[in-house]
C-alpha cells in the first residue's frame, strides 16, 4: 500500500508538472492571438510610422468628417492617432472598419507646423498576424493610389487593443473593459487540455 501511494504521489507531481507545461503553451498561444481591435497600437510603415487607438463613435465621426472624410455605417470601429514620417512630417490620422474588423479606411492630414497642407485617404487591411497591406493618396493627386504597408511593432496604454484583458506596456500596466467576444490565435482557436494523474501516468498494480 505505502509503494502504490508513493507511486500516486509521484504521478501527481508529474502530471502537475506537465499540465503546468502545457497550460504555459496555451496561454502563449493566445497571447500571440490576433487582438480583437487589430490596428491598435504603434506601427512602422513604408513612409515611416503611425499609432492607431480605439475611439468612440462620436469623436471618431466628428474627427473624420472635420478632416474630410465620411462616417461609416454600424457596426464599426473608430481609430485616430498619429502618423511620423521624416522629417520629421508628422499629422493625424483617422478612420473606421467597413465590411468586418479587418479593413480600415480613413483620412490624415498633416499638422500646420509640420506637415502643411499634407493630405489624403487611407485604405488598409490587417493581414494576420501582424501587418497590413493598403493604399493612400495624396492631396496633389487624390486620383493616384500610392502603396501602404505597415508591420506592428507594440501596444501602448489606452490604445484599446484588448477589451477584456490585461496589457503590460513600456508605460505601465492598463486594463480594459471585459467583453463575450474572443479572438482564436492564428492556425485555429486554442487547444485546451483536459488532464488527469491517471488518464498521463496510470499507476498498476
Amino acid at each position: 500500500m505505502a509503494g502504490r501511494s508513493n507511486r500516486r504521489r509521484h504521478a501527481s507531481w508529474a502530471a502537475a508538472g506537465l499540465l503546468g507545461v502545457c497550460l504555459a503553451v496555451f496561454v502563449a498561444g493566445a497571447g500571440a492571438a490576433d487582438p480583437e481591435n487589430v490596428f491598435s497600437g504603434n506601427w512602422t510603415t513604408n513612409t515611416g510610422s503611425v499609432s492607431f487607438r480605439v475611439v468612440s463613435a462620436a469623436e471618431g465621426s466628428a474627427a473624420l468628417v472635420a478632416d474630410g472624410g465620411r462616417a461609416c455605417s454600424s457596426p464599426t470601429v473608430y481609430y485616430r492617432g498619429t502618423y511620423s514620417d521624416p522629417g520629421p512630417r508628422t499629422g493625424e490620422v483617422v478612420g473606421c472598419t467597413v465590411g468586418g474588423p479587418t479593413h480600415l479606411v480613413g483620412r490624415y492630414v498633416g499638422d500646420a507646423s509640420t506637415d502643411k497642407g499634407s493630405a489624403g485617404d487611407i485604405d488598409i487591411v490587417f493581414i494576420s498576424p501582424s501587418s497590413f497591406n493598403g493604399t493612400y493618396t495624396q492631396v496633389s493627386s487624390e486620383s493616384q493610389l500610392l502603396p501602404y504597408v505597415g508591420s506592428f511593432t507594440s501596444h501602448f496604454a489606452g490604445d484599446g487593443c484588448c477589451p477584456g484583458a490585461t496589457t503590460t506596456t513600456g508605460t505601465g500596466t492598463t486594463s480594459t473593459p471585459a467583453t463575450t467576444e474572443t479572438t482564436p490565435p492564428p492556425g485555429g482557436p486554442a487547444q485546451v487540455f483536459n488532464l488527469s494523474v491517471d488518464s498521463v501516468f496510470p499507476v498498476t498494480g
